[in-house]
């Protein structure tokens, strides 16, 4: 899935440019257009992950680690919302039934500050931390914690 870092810019200029030299032009026609002289292209791929995560989830934790109320359990929040998980390799001194909800969004912000972060290609994310927890959500889960985060924010 690893692709270079200009591909999406590369798309949207083109998109841009299609747009002003053909304002008729639908955005399935230009989509076609534009994936039959690159191939490879997805829209949704790694890079625009790493920059969503980056937006949706570091820059909103620094506001919100002022704000979010401490010792909200993970055992406590609605998965329906904040979307559902799984530890892969986890610290045994850090007991999932007793971590809260502050320590493990500062575990995602630090895998993806330290560029800990792993995108397969089915989209599902695997953060690690510094001390090799592993934490993984699957693309769709993954959409409703940046979500559930965008809101609080507002």
């Amino acid at each position: 899935m690893k692709q270079k870092s200009t591909t999406t810019l590369h798309f949207l200029s083109q998109l841009e440019k299609a747009i002003q030299e053909n304002s008729n032009l639908s955005l399935s026609e230009f989509y076609q257009q534009f994936k039959e002289k690159n191939t490879e292209f997805e829209i949704i791929n790694e890079n625009v992950i790493q920059m969503h995560l980056y937006s949706s989830i570091v820059l909103p934790w620094e506001q919100l680690k002022k704000t979010l109320p401490k010792k909200i359990k993970l055992s406590e929040i609605n998965y329906e919302e904040w979307g559902y998980f799984k530890i892969l390799n986890q610290n045994p001194s850090h007991a999932i039934h007793k971590m809260d909800l502050r320590f493990f969004i500062r575990k995602l912000r630090n895998a993806i500050s330290h560029n800990n972060v792993f995108i397969h290609k089915d989209k599902s994310v695997v953060f690690r931390d510094k001390d090799q927890t592993k934490i993984r959500y699957e693309w769709e889960e993954l959409i409703k914690l940046m979500g559930k985060l965008d809101d609080l924010l507002l």
